[in-house]
């Protein structure tokens, strides 16, 4: 990617994040609100990570607790021990979960719960983090979720829409298009060795030397 097209892209991301985290944290601070969860979804480089970063600093700020957690996979470029880093190379701490007991401990004792890349979250955990996040706003707290809704096959995550169905609130980033420039992508298009990757390819694939994923559009978006 060049350096223009990167600028670009952080600060169109910039700019979606801060609506966003703006409009997250009126609802939460509306006087009359219950427990609230809310949903962050779109394709690499949208700024989804980045908003749950601003989101940990301005619930400091206010004095509001609050946990931000990721799960513990094997995705190096994404998902890092101990914290939670953006495009952009900014950091929040954050904890991992891989059993139902972590799950348990990261809404004790909390106001607001943030979840980056949920969907990577193991099957056999969907259930249990399902069930604690339902039982945290049903307490008043506030859950908000960050991640993919879909993937890079076009097809959605179900643990993605589940949590859709059931947020109070939703809310779409998109990136800009690495192909045509155009601010709309919704897609992340898996490339290996620089090539649009097979619908035969596995679900997740981790990204390495060989894998990588950028933003596209509808029209430039490619299965082979």
């Amino acid at each position: 990617m060049s350096s223009k097209y990167r600028s670009y892209q952080d600060s169109f991301s910039n700019t979606q994040s801060q609506e966003v985290v703006r409009n997250l944290l009126a609802h939460y601070f509306e006087k009359s609100r219950k427990g609230l969860l809310m949903l962050i979804y779109g394709p690499c480089y949208s700024g989804k990570t980045l908003s749950a970063i601003m989101l940990g600093r301005v619930a400091e700020k206010s004095g509001s607790s609050i946990a931000i957690a990721q799960p513990a996979v094997e995705r190096p470029d994404d998902i890092f021990e101990g914290f939670i880093q953006a495009r952009n190379g900014e950091k929040y701490v954050a904890s991992s979960y891989s059993t139902e007991q972590d799950i348990r401990l990261l809404f004790l004792s909390k106001e607001i719960v943030v979840i980056n890349e949920f969907q990577f979250t193991p099957e056999g955990l969907q259930d249990s983090l399902f069930a604690a996040i339902m039982d945290f706003i049903d307490k008043g707290g506030c859950a908000i979720l960050a991640g993919l809704y879909y993937s890079s096959l076009r097809t959605i995550f179900p643990f993605s829409e589940r949590i859709k169905r059931a947020a109070n609130y939703s809310y779409e980033l998109r990136a800009v298009c690495e192909k045509c420039g155009k601010p709309n992508a919704v897609y992340s298009q898996r490339l290996i060795n620089g090539k649009p990757a097979s619908a035969t390819t596995p679900l997740f694939l981790s990204p390495s030397a060989q894998i990588s994923y950028v933003p596209r559009c509808i029209v430039c978006h490619v299965i082979q």
